[in-house]
C-alpha cells in the first residue's frame, strides 16, 4: 500500500493525497496517514485544523462518543477546563460542581439561577436546594453545609443558613448550635447549669430576658 507523503492524508473517497480532509473527515497521522470519519481513542477531531489531536484546545472539550472537540458538552456531561474533556462527573477534590445551566464544571455555583454546590452520590453538582437531610444552603459560599457559620443559623423550615429565624414559627436562634430551635437549651458554664430563654421579641435564645420590653425568664417553658 502506498503511503501519502508527510503533511498529507490519504482521502479514500477521492482516491488522492490531500493536505486537508473533507468537511466530514479528520486527518489521522496513523501510520498510515489517512482521512477518517471518526478519530480513534485517545484522539479527538479538531474542526479548525481538520486533524486528530490528543488534547483539545482551550475553550473546547473532547467528547468521547463523537471523538470531536466541542465548544459545549452535550447533556449529561460537563466541560472540565482542566482536562479539556467532557466528563460525566466533576472533580470533587478541587472541588468543582456540575452546572446544568452551562454544562460545565465550576468552582462556585451561580446566584442566577440560584444554585448551591452539594456533594451527591452521583458526584458534586449545583442544585436549587440541598437534597441531603441535615444540609443547609449558604449564600456566601454557594454550597450546602451541615453547620451554619456565624452570624447564620440553620433554618429547618427553609433549609437555609439565615441571619433571622422565621417570625411566623416558634423557632429561636440558638448561638450554641447555630440552629433555629423550637426550644432553648440549658447550658453548662463552669460546671453550673444555666438556662437560656426563648425571647419572642428577638426570636433568639438569651441568657437574660430583656428590660424593654419587660420580660422575665420562665424555667418551665424555656
Amino acid at each position: 500500500m502506498q503511503i501519502c507523503p508527510n503533511g498529507s492524508f490519504a482521502d479514500g473517497f477521492n482516491r488522492r493525497c490531500v493536505a486537508i480532509c473533507t468537511d466530514l473527515q479528520y486527518g489521522n497521522e496513523g501510520p498510515p496517514p489517512i482521512c477518517v470519519d471518526k478519530c480513534p481513542s485517545p484522539l479527538y477531531g479538531h474542526n479548525v485544523t481538520k486533524t486528530c489531536i490528543p488534547v483539545c484546545p482551550n475553550g473546547t472539550f473532547g467528547e468521547n462518543t463523537t471523538r470531536i472537540c466541542l465548544e459545549r458538552c452535550p447533556t449529561t456531561t460537563y466541560a472540565d477546563s482542566h482536562l479539556n474533556l467532557c466528563v460525566s462527573r466533576c472533580n470533587q477534590s478541587l472541588p468543582e460542581y456540575a452546572d446544568d445551566s452551562t454544562q460545565s464544571c465550576i468552582p462556585v455555583c451561580p446566584s442566577i439561577p440560584s444554585l448551591y454546590g452539594e456533594n451527591l452520590t452521583a458526584g458534586p453538582k449545583c442544585v436549587p436546594f440541598c437534597q441531603t437531610a441535615g444540609y443547609y444552603t449558604l449564600n456566601t459560599t454557594r454550597i450546602c453545609v451541615t453547620d451554619c457559620p456565624s452570624p447564620y443559623f440553620a433554618d429547618p423550615i427553609t433549609r437555609d443558613c439565615t441571619e433571622h429565624c422565621q417570625i411566623n414559627y416558634n423557632y429561636y436562634a440558638d448561638n450554641l448550635t447555630r440552629t433555629c430551635s423550637s426550644t432553648c437549651p440549658n447550658v453548662t458554664v463552669s460546671g453550673v447549669i444555666t438556662h437560656t430563654y426563648a425571647d419572642d421579641s428577638t426570636k433568639r435564645c438569651v441568657f437574660q430576658c430583656p428590660f424593654s420590653p419587660s420580660l422575665y425568664g420562665d424555667n418551665t417553658t424555656s
